[in-house]
């Protein structure tokens, strides 16, 4: 189970007042439209990163197979080459 912390954040008296409206818009606490953006951007952070390295993986995967087909075709490539 986790636990839960208190977190003290400052914030311009206009954008409380915006803030304000919107939670009495929906009818919902401001804090809970603090928690809900704060968790929303966490996973943003995950996805964004997920789809990076998926990103980095696709353009690296021909350089990968060039390298494999290249040592497969010279299997003795570093008996070959060692130069003691």
């Amino acid at each position: 189970m986790s636990s839960s912390q208190m977190l003290t954040v400052r914030i311009t008296s206009e954008d409380l007042e915006k803030l304000d409206e919107l939670a009495a818009l929906q009818g919902r606490p401001r804090s809970q439209l603090v928690q809900e953006a704060l968790a929303e951007l966490i996973k943003n952070n995950a996805n964004l990163r997920s789809i990076e390295r998926a990103r980095l993986k696709k353009q690296l995967r021909p350089a990968i197979k060039e390298q494999c087909a290249f040592l497969d075709k010279h299997s003795s490539f570093a008996d070959d080459n060692r130069t003691f």
